[in-house]
C-alpha cells in the first residue's frame, strides 16, 4: 500500500505455491490513503488441465505419426495393385506369367491366387486347343470322305455307262457304234465338267472389282433365264433399291445364275422367284427367294460343302463354288431361316476398285 502510495499507481504481486497462487495488488486513493486487496487461486485444477493437454497433444502426435505412416502404407499398396493390374492386363493365360511376390502377406494371397488361376486356364487353353485339332482333324477327315465317297458316285456312273456302250459297240454295228461313241463322248464331256468344277474349287479365287450398274446387271443375269422359268410356267422378278455397287461381275454373275437355277428348280408352277437387292449402310443385300418345299434341316449345316445337293441328280458343286467366290469378295453367303420358302443371302461389302 506504502509502494503504491510513493508510486501513485497500482501495483500487483504474486506468489506461487504448490497448491495455490496468492495475488496482491494495491491501488493509491488519495496522497495519504491506499486500499489492498489479495486473491488466492487454486493452481491444482491448472496443473490436472496441463498434464491432461500435454497427454492429450501426445496422444494426437502418435494419432498423426499413425495417420502418416498409414498413408505412406496405402499409397504404398496403391503402387502395388496398380503394378499388380498392370500385369495382370498384360498377362496371357497362353503365355502362364507368374506375377512376383509383394512382401506383404494380405497382397501376396492375391498375387497366389492369380498365379495359381492363371496356371490352370493355361492347362485348360491347352487341353481346349488340343481338343480343337482334333475336332478340326476329324471333321477334316469327315468332308474328305463325304467329297471322295461324292466323287466317287459321281465318276462310277457315267464309267459304268461308259463301259456298257463300249462293250455294246464292239458286239454292235456301224449304227450301235455310232450310237454308243456319241454317248461315251457326252459322258466323257459330264467328266471333264465335273472335273473343271473340282479344280475351280481349289483354285485361289482372285476378283476384279468394278463399278457395277446394279439393275443392268441384274436384267443381264436374269434374261438367261427367262426362257427355261417360262417354259416350265415359273415367273422371274427383281427389285433393285440401289443403283451401283462394287464387284467382279463375271464371278458374281457365276453365284447368281446357280443360286437361280437352284431356286426355279425348287419353285412350284405358277409361283415365282424373287431377287431383291437392297443396301444395309455399306452393306450390299442380294436376296434369291423361291416357293419350294424348303432344304432338309440335316442338309442345312453341310450345305456349303462340297458334294452335298438337296436336288435329284445335283453334283453338290455349285453352292460350295458360289460360297468361295462370295468369300473371295470378303461377304457372307447364308441361309435364311424361312418358314414357307427358302431364301439364299448374298452380303458384299463396300469397296473401292
Amino acid at each position: 500500500a506504502q509502494e503504491a502510495l510513493s508510486l501513485k499507481q497500482k501495483v500487483s504481486y504474486q506468489r506461487i505455491g504448490e497448491r495455490d497462487l496468492l495475488i496482491f495488488s494495491a491501488c493509491p486513493l488519495t496522497d495519504h490513503e491506499s486500499i489492498w486487496v489479495v486473491t488466492r487461486l487454486d493452481v491444482r485444477a491448472t496443473y490436472v488441465a496441463e498434464r491432461y493437454a500435454m497427454a492429450l497433444g501426445g496422444f494426437a502426435l502418435v494419432i498423426f505419426i499413425i495417420g502418416i505412416w498409414h498413408i505412406f502404407m496405402l499409397l504404398r499398396w496403391s503402387r502395388l495393385l496398380d503394378s499388380m493390374a498392370t500385369s495382370i492386363a498384360k498377362s496371357l493365360p497362353s503365355g502362364g506369367q507368374i506375377i512376383a511376390s509383394s512382401g506383404y502377406r494380405d497382397l501376396d494371397q492375391i498375387v497366389n491366387a492369380f498365379n495359381t488361376f492363371n496356371t490352370q486356364i493355361k492347362s485348360a487353353l491347352e487341353h481346349s486347343m488340343n481338343l480343337e485339332r482334333k475336332l478340326q482333324h476329324a471333321e477334316r477327315s469327315a468332308l474328305i470322305g463325304r467329297m471322295v465317297a461324292g466323287l466317287a458316285h459321281e465318276i462310277r456312273n457315267p464309267l459304268g455307262a461308259i463301259r456298257l456302250k463300249a462293250e455294246n459297240a464292239l458286239a454292235g454295228d456301224i449304227e450301235r457304234r455310232t450310237i454308243a461313241l456319241t454317248f461315251i463322248l457326252k459322258q466323257i464331256t459330264r467328266l471333264e465338267e465335273l472335273l473343271a468344277r473340282l479344280l475351280s474349287l481349289v483354285r485361289a479365287i482372285k476378283p476384279e472389282i468394278q463399278k457395277i450398274d446394279i439393275s443392268v446387271w441384274l436384267n443381264e443375269v436374269i434374261s438367261l433365264h427367262l426362257e427355261k422359268a417360262h417354259s416350265s410356267g415359273k415367273a422371274l422378278k427383281f427389285q433393285s433399291m440401289t443403283e451401283y455397287w462394287y464387284f467382279d461381275p463375271v464371278l458374281m454373275t457365276e453365284v447368281l445364275d446357280n443360286l437361280i437355277q437352284n431356286a426355279l428348280q425348287h419353285t412350284r408352277h405358277g409361283d415365282s422367284v424373287q431377287i431383291l437387292c437392297t443396301r444395309k449402310s455399306n452393306i450390299l443385300s442380294i436376296q434369291i427367294t423361291d416357293t419350294g418345299t424348303g432344304i432338309p434341316m440335316e442338309l442345312c449345316h453341310h450345305l456349303f460343302e462340297p458334294f452335298v445337293s438337296a436336288r435329284h441328280g445335283g453334283i453338290g458343286l455349285g453352292l460350295a463354288h458360289a460360297h468361295d467366290i462370295v468369300s473371295a469378295h470378303g461377304g457372307t453367303l447364308r441361309l435364311l431361316d424361312q418358314a414357307t420358302s427358302t431364301t439364299f443371302e448374298i452380303e458384299l461389302p463396300w469397296q473401292e476398285s
